[in-house]
């Protein structure tokens, strides 16, 4: 269960856009899409630039502000299902593997970006999650591993660039579960 939700999660963090998230999501229809409607359109190929302007699938203002919504609901969800994830399959001296040893689990890169996005709730949800790891997963934050979440340098910044009054208690929260993460090391 945990190595297919976190290689699942990553995928998903990956996505930088709501049209990259549909790729990952359906792939199958991005593939059709991309390739034409018919046979006689992929026959000719020394027209592809051509079928491809023709057949690509035209994107209106709601269609565009339906796959946003669908964005955030996604990400959102992901984000708290690894944090429960964590939870529920806390790390142990006796777990046969820890997260940071997991080659599917969430890149600390994406984790980074999403930390500093604009958007206030995947900001928040974010610092759950970080709150969540440095409580159940430790060695996510706290290893020498490349992949490892570098949370130090983050820090500072995060502190002083947050503007939300409702992102403040999660930061806050999250900021004292790593220091008491680092203070048990």
């Amino acid at each position: 269960i945990k190595e297919a939700t976190c290689k699942y999660s990553k995928a998903i963090l990956t996505c930088k856009r709501a049209s990259s998230l549909q790729d990952v999501i359906n792939p199958t229809s991005a593939q059709s899409t991309s390739s034409g409607v018919s046979n006689k359109s992929t026959a000719n190929a020394g027209k592809n630039k051509k079928n491809k302007a023709e057949n690509a699938p035209v994107v209106n203002e709601s269609e565009k502000e339906e796959m946003e919504e669908c964005y955030e609901r996604a990400i959102l969800s992901v984000l708290s299902g690894v944090g429960w994830l964590v939870q529920c399959y806390p790390e142990t001296i006796a777990a046969e593997q820890s997260y940071v040893d997991m080659e599917s689990f969430p890149d600390s890169s994406s984790i980074s970006r999403i930390l500093q996005s604009s958007r206030g709730s995947f900001r928040r949800e974010a610092y759950n999650l970080v709150g969540k790891i440095c409580q159940f997963a430790p060695s996510l934050i706290l290893s020498e591993s490349a992949s490892h979440l570098k949370m130090a340098p983050l820090i500072p910044n995060l502190l002083s660039s947050e503007k939300e009054s409702s992102s403040f208690s999660p930061l806050l929260e999250m900021v004292l579960t790593y220091f008491a993460a680092l203070r048990n090391e």
